[in-house]
């Protein structure tokens, strides 16, 4: 075999194992929530008071969300909703939020803290703000609280998006 054979077979390989890595995944694999589910209930926004300890905040925000929620915490998900982009390097968008409907991006009408989801694709994909997608990943489940304020209570770590 020449080194042209072994470079192409080389490169065959890579672009072989870069289509599976950008395939849908399984429909078994991922179990569909929506947002029916996660905004079921009242959930507003409650102040963190930087002068008191945020440990014992964090876990009386999270007692606030229902089990009938938190039990996806941890799970592989399917989510459906509209995309607002947060974060975008190089042309791809890298971390979005995912809302149930254009409400929040278009017509400025903030969803509750429950009605979004921040959603993080290190691959990144191209925008697609105006079309309904579908994000594959782990969802976290309870309150995230940066640089003292609270910022939301889901996350999803997606591995791929369907539009």
């Amino acid at each position: 075999m020449t080194f042209r054979h072994f470079l192409l077979l080389g490169t065959f390989a890579v672009s072989a194992l870069t289509s599976l890595v950008a395939q849908q995944p399984k429909s078994n694999e991922f179990h569909p929530i929506g947002f029916d589910q996660l905004a079921s209930f009242d959930y507003t926004s409650a102040a963190i008071d930087r002068e008191k300890p945020i440990d014992p905040q964090v876990v009386a925000l999270n007692e606030r969300i229902p089990f009938r929620v938190r039990r996806f915490d941890g799970m592989k998900v399917s989510l459906t909703g509209f995309m607002l982009p947060t974060v975008v390097e190089g042309g791809l968008v890298k971390e979005f939020i995912l809302m149930k409907d254009q409400q929040g991006c278009c017509y400025s009408q903030m969803p509750a803290m429950n009605g979004w989801v921040t959603v993080r694709i290190p691959s990144g994909v191209h925008e697609a703000m105006d079309v309904p997608i579908v994000i594959y990943g782990t969802i976290k489940i309870g309150p995230v609280v940066q640089e003292g304020y609270l910022s939301g209570i889901y996350e999803i770590d997606a591995v791929y998006m369907k539009r």
